[in-house]
Formats: structure tokens, C-alpha cells, sequence
């Protein structure tokens, strides 16, 4: 995905690192903006959908909301991370904090109906219980935080909206 963003700020409405947008857009807003504010959404069992505010960063080190950080200890360490794939929702750095987190996280399960014989059998390092984070800030080259969509849609005939 080819995008550039010309505002102050953006707003995304769908799952953070779901599938409501792609890796690459993820990335190139958590490069050029700071996120400042996340308000959940209603949801069904199966989504975890929010409405996130986004600002242009003016300094390199401005702060900024987590955007992932683990439910018991808030370690913000991406290579660590992993969130729950059945609810979406819980994300821990290791085994050990998933451990001391089970009783809230079987709520969680429970609110979204998610019931399992045997929730002490979820394994931290199993990828199909909990799926690590993988974002390659690096990867789009072209990433321009200056153009406008219009005119990137006027140059470049792969990009998906028209105006």
C-alpha cells in the first residue's frame, strides 16, 4: 500500500494490527504520529475494534500511548509481545504474566464467548493461541508524510481511492 498523509492528525476505526488494514499503513502511521487517545467500540465476539486518534509527531521522542503493551506488566517491547487470538484483545510479554493474568483474561473470554474445556491449556508459545507482532518499520521506503491522497491517486494508478 503506497500512502501519504498531508494532515495533523488521523483517525482509524477497526482492529489495531487486525484485519481491518494492512501492516504496511500500521507502520507508516506509527513512524509520522503519535497516538493520543483509543476509545473501544462496540464489538462482536470475534473483533476488537476501536477508534484510534493519531498526531503528527514533531519531535522524534514525542510521547505517545502505547499503541501494544502487555496486559500485566505494561512492558511496550514489540519483539516480546503476544496477543491472544481468540479474543483479540490480551496481549503479554511472556508466559509468566499470562499465568499471573488468567482469571481476568477467562473473563475476557467469557464476555466475548469464548469458552474453552480447559483455558490452562492455552500456550503462551503456541502461535495459534497467542500470535507474536510483526512490523518492519523499515520496510516502505517510499513513505512520504507530505502528499496528498489526491494527488497520489492523480500519479500513481495502483492507488486504491479515486477523488
Amino acid at each position: 500500500m503506497y500512502v501519504h498523509y498531508e494532515r495533523h492528525f488521523v483517525v482509524a476505526v477497526g482492529e489495531w494490527y487486525g484485519d481491518t488494514g494492512d501492516r504496511q499503513f500500521e507502520c507508516d502511521v506509527m513512524k509520522a504520529f503519535a497516538l493520543t487517545s483509543r476509545v473501544p467500540l462496540p464489538n462482536w465476539g470475534d473483533t476488537a475494534f476501536e477508534l484510534t486518534v493519531w498526531e503528527r509527531k514533531t519531535k522524534a521522542n514525542q510521547p505517545s500511548l502505547p499503541v501494544v503493551a502487555c496486559a500485566v506488566c505494561e512492558s511496550r517491547h514489540r519483539s516480546l509481545l503476544r496477543r491472544c487470538s481468540l479474543c483479540k484483545t490480551t496481549v503479554y510479554c511472556s508466559a509468566d504474566c499470562m499465568r499471573q493474568h488468567t482469571a481476568v483474561h477467562t473473563a475476557e473470554h467469557a464476555r466475548r464467548l469464548v469458552f474453552l474445556n480447559h483455558d490452562d491449556l492455552l500456550d503462551f508459545d503456541n502461535p495459534h493461541h497467542f500470535h507474536p507482532f510483526e512490523w518492519d518499520m523499515h520496510a516502505n521506503d517510499d513513505f512520504k508524510a507530505a502528499a496528498s491522497w489526491s494527488t497520489t491517486a492523480k500519479e500513481d494508478e495502483t492507488f486504491s481511492f479515486k477523488f
